[in-house]
């Protein structure tokens, strides 16, 4: 029986240790944050049909912006990226293996979404 139990630990051991291998050696920084951030805006500002120089324009100075409003927790394994954004709350992603995951109901971009007046 304890044989089995030691068994056990130790291929969990393993996959927590591999585990936190791969998320250190996948752990998202600040500049791939505002990247994912930039990409995100684009695309929803064509969805809304921004005009293509506008929706285009982002670039270095939306990813520095968006670079400057967040604050990155590092965690060796994960992040925790915070935004702040003006005349709102913060918003915080789990940053892991190369992706972010909201922490919270409702991201900035969704909030713009589901409080603008429909005409």
């Amino acid at each position: 029986m304890f044989g089995f139990l030691r068994f056990l630990f130790r291929i969990v051991l393993f996959i927590l240790i591999i585990g936190a291998v791969a998320g250190y050696f996948t752990n998202p920084t600040k500049a791939d944050f505002a990247e994912k951030a930039d990409r995100e805006l684009r695309r929803r500002l064509s969805e809304q049909g921004a005009p293509d120089q506008l929706s285009g324009a982002s670039g270095a100075l939306t990813r520095d912006l968006i670079e400057s409003m967040v604050r990155h927790t590092n965690y060796y394994a994960f992040g925790i990226f915070t935004i702040k954004v003006p005349m709102s709350q913060e918003y915080q992603f789990l940053g892991i293996f190369g992706t972010f995951i909201p922490l919270q109901q409702e991201t900035p971009l969704e909030w713009t979404d589901s409080r603008v007046a429909q005409p």
